[in-house]
C-alpha cells in the first residue's frame, strides 16, 4: 500500500500537469487575441501609422520592440502548436 506521502506527491504531479496544460491553452488564446489585433490594426497602414505615433511617444516600448516581442510570442506559440 502506498504511503500518504506518495499519494500527496502523485496529486502534486497531476496538478502540475493540469496547470501546465491550462497555461499553454491560455497562452494560445491570448496569442489569438494578439493576432486578431495585428490583423485588424497593424496590417492596416493607416491604423498602424496612428498606433505608431503612440508607441513613438512611449519610452517603455517602441514600435520596433513591439514587433520583436510579437515575433518572439509567435515563435513560442508556433512551438506550442507543434509540440503540445
Amino acid at each position: 500500500m502506498a504511503t500518504t506521502e506518495s499519494w500527496q506527491t502523485r496529486e502534486k504531479i497531476i496538478e502540475a500537469f493540469f496547470y501546465l496544460n491550462h497555461y499553454l491553452d491560455h497562452y494560445a488564446r491570448k496569442f489569438a487575441e494578439l493576432e486578431a489585433i495585428k490583423i485588424a490594426v497593424l496590417d492596416d497602414p493607416a491604423k498602424k501609422a496612428d498606433l505608431k505615433l503612440l508607441f513613438d511617444e512611449d519610452p517603455s516600448l517602441s514600435m520596433t520592440e513591439l514587433v520583436a516581442k510579437y515575433q518572439k510570442a509567435k515563435t513560442v506559440r508556433d512551438w506550442i502548436v507543434a509540440n503540445a
